[in-house]
């Protein structure tokens, strides 16, 4: 879910997962299944990864039957839907943060 948003700023700051791990205080092993989205997202690991690398998460918690239905309508997107809307949150996500980490969303 959030594995190439991690990668990318891993990789804009020039470090190897070891590096990230190393500064956010987790196993190597970790980031790389974290990367490759093979392993369950804590938000204790999200907030340990954005203290080093920035904003990852692009939406603020909401109630389970939001993020039910959000997903629910997310389903019904195709791939390239799918990669276009990713592009747009990371591209707020640097807006709101003031970083420069996104792709060109077009």
């Amino acid at each position: 879910m959030y594995g190439n948003r991690i990668r990318k700023l891993r990789k804009a700051k020039g470090w190897t997962q070891e590096d990230l791990a190393y500064e956010a205080g987790v196993s190597p092993t970790h980031i790389g299944r974290l990367e490759n989205d093979a392993s369950d997202f804590k938000m204790a690991t999200i907030r340990k990864l954005e203290a080093v690398l920035g904003p990852i998460v692009a939406e603020p918690a909401m109630g389970d039957d939001i993020l039910s239905l959000k997903n629910e309508k997310l389903r019904d997107l195709s791939a390239d839907q799918k990669i276009k809307l990713e592009k747009l949150m990371n591209l707020a996500i640097d807006i709101a943060y003031g970083t420069s980490y996104s792709e060109d969303p077009r």
